[in-house]
């Protein structure tokens, strides 16, 4: 059998999400995002004899496109002239970060754990003043992630942006006074599974357990509805590995993220 490459149209996503799982990886965002963002979504993938394998996966969020690439190293690297130019963030599977460093020398990189919790093995605390944070908290929470770590990410945001997501997602946040100082993102994806994102503390009010409080009661909302949730941790970021460790996460794989001229570090 000859590899070639497809790309995978909207009328044919939902089709083709299912295949995406079996290329190796424990990430399935990119499936869900298929199913739930199609117009927001493009997808190119390798088949060989009718399998699918390796995929780059594409999502526009808020005009920066971040993607995913993952699978045989061989077949992969079939995908890197569809990566478009431009700012971007491209997350793919550690075993081909080679592949990605030689044809792009100059991209600074990190490594992220992706780790993973099941209902059955969390070991949530109590969340004592954690709230679901509403649409009219989104300035807060705009002036929260630009004080942090996220705030390159956070400055091609917009308040509308924010408050959308506050719509759509479950973002448990927790004040100390009347100040926003600690936040976690549920991300509901479907009942297989879920991911917890954005978990940000004040520099101020860090290590004082708000990261665990707010990580805990977002893990909580995506077990309820799901059998298992993720979350991605830089692999220097020893606290928050260990915060997460106490939930019940284990570590399941290693991504490389390659920054593309965005200047966003986690």
């Amino acid at each position: 059998m000859t590899a070639t490459v497809e790309h995978v149209g909207r009328e044919n996503f939902v089709a083709v999400a299912p295949q995406l799982p079996a290329v190796g990886s424990a990430d399935h965002i990119a499936s869900a995002d298929l199913v739930r963002f199609p117009d927001r979504c493009s997808l190119h993938v390798v088949r060989d004899g009718g399998i699918v394998r390796a995929y780059l996966h594409q999502y526009m969020d808020d005009r920066l496109p971040v993607l995913r690439l993952a699978g045989e190293e061989g077949c992969a690297s079939m995908l890197l002239d569809f990566i478009p130019s431009g700012k971007k963030l491209l997350m793919v599977q550690s075993h081909l970060q080679g592949v990605v460093e030689s044809a792009f020398p100059s991209a600074p990189s990190y490594r992220e754990h992706l780790m993973s919790v099941t209902r059955s093995d969390a070991t949530l605390g109590r969340s004592t003043g954690v709230t679901r944070l509403v649409p009219e908290d989104a300035a807060e929470l705009l002036q929260l992630f630009l004080s942090s770590e996220f705030a390159s990410r956070a400055a091609q945001k917009s308040v509308a942006s924010y408050s959308q997501m506050l719509a759509e997602e479950s973002v448990f946040g927790l004040r100390s006074g009347n100040k926003l100082v600690a936040v976690a993102v549920a991300f509901l994806l479907n009942s297989s599974f879920g991911m917890v994102g954005s978990v940000i503390t004040d520099r101020d009010h860090r290590g004082r357990g708000y990261a665990t409080s707010v990580t805990s009661a977002a893990t909580g909302r995506v077990l309820l509805e799901a059998e298992r949730c993720l979350l991605y941790v830089r692999t220097g970021n020893l606290p928050a590995v260990h915060i997460y460790r106490k939930l019940g996460y284990v570590t399941e794989e290693d991504w490389t993220m390659f920054d593309f001229g965005t200047g966003i570090v986690p």
